[in-house]
């Protein structure tokens, strides 16, 4: 089965960041979680995995990792692709550039790295910045995973 983000039947989607309602879209994906959370620790996994595979390709997931990926400081720390995510306009941007996406076939691209200082002023360390798409589908996948 092939897991894409798409606007599912019968779902009006916003055409614009600023008409979404972020409490309509937390209220679409909160009782899924809460679904998942219950299915877990009652050992069902076939409802998990049910449970799960509605969560993963669902817009409103989708619109809660932007939300969470844009709104955090490291919002303004670009990846490789240099892309940085501000406004409203580029929030809506990167929501319609993962419609129809299939994550399965997700391939990562390569992490920007830059080098911090350790705590003792004297060594270095790496430190691996993804980007900004790397970060919402990894914050759609912990939505998925988190439940358990």
């Amino acid at each position: 089965m092939s897991l894409i983000l798409s606007n599912a039947p019968g779902v009006q989607l916003p055409r614009a960041w600023n008409q979404v309602n972020l409490n309509t879209v937390f209220s679409q994906v909160e009782p899924l979680m809460g679904e998942a959370f219950t299915c877990s620790k009652s050992g069902d996994l076939v409802k998990l995995r049910d449970v799960k595979r509605q969560i993963l390709p669902s817009p409103a997931t989708l619109l809660t990792a932007i939300c969470s990926v844009t709104f955090k400081s490291a919002r303004e720390t670009a990846g490789v692709d240099k892309l940085i995510v501000m406004s409203n306009s580029d929030k809506w941007n990167l929501f319609e550039d993962f419609i129809g996406i299939d994550l399965e076939h997700w391939s990562l691209p390569s992490v920007r790295r830059i080098y911090i200082v350790k705590a003792d002023k004297k060594r270095w360390r790496p430190l691996g910045i993804p980007t900004i798409k790397d970060r919402v589908i990894q914050a759609v996948v912990r939505d998925a995973l988190e439940p358990e």
